[in-house]
């Protein structure tokens, strides 16, 4: 069976979290990277609904994408920040 739009199904598990001080992007053209660095935090175990587990910010971004790109063309995953060393 084909999922469609309209017939998404949510697991009623799913928790939605929002917090007023995550990080935001200063341009168009940063939302992908926001977004794979954010899904990237919650793999390495961040609980992102606590403002001090955000690592990164707009100012990171030509930092990070130089970093995305070096990760995907040596296929592994750096560490992020020096404590995570």
């Amino acid at each position: 069976m084909e999922a469609s739009a309209s017939r998404l199904v949510v697991p009623q598990f799913w928790l939605r979290a929002e917090h007023q001080k995550t990080p935001q992007q200063d341009n168009g053209s940063d939302c992908g990277v926001f977004s794979v660095q954010t899904l990237d935090a919650l793999a390495r175990g961040k609980d992102l609904t606590k403002p001090e587990e955000w690592e990164f910010g707009a100012t990171n971004m030509p930092y990070i994408r130089d970093l995305m790109i070096y990760e995907i063309g040596q296929q592994k995953l750096e560490p992020r920040w020096p404590k995570e060393q």
